[in-house]
């Protein structure tokens, strides 16, 4: 390979890896609001039942 092929595969390497991380960031985010979601509605269910 020449070293402009080198340079798009590197550059394609590192784009991988960002959306990787940025879908990691996402995933991660929204099961931390789905947990306190969760709580929420638990707490107030047990409240409601006592």
């Amino acid at each position: 390979m020449t070293v402009n092929n080198w340079t798009y595969v590197s550059v394609a390497y590192a784009a991988v890896w960002v959306a990787i991380g940025g879908y990691w960031l996402h995933v991660h985010r929204v099961l931390k609001l789905a947990r306190a979601r969760y709580e929420h509605a638990t707490s107030q269910r047990e409240g409601a039942a006592k």
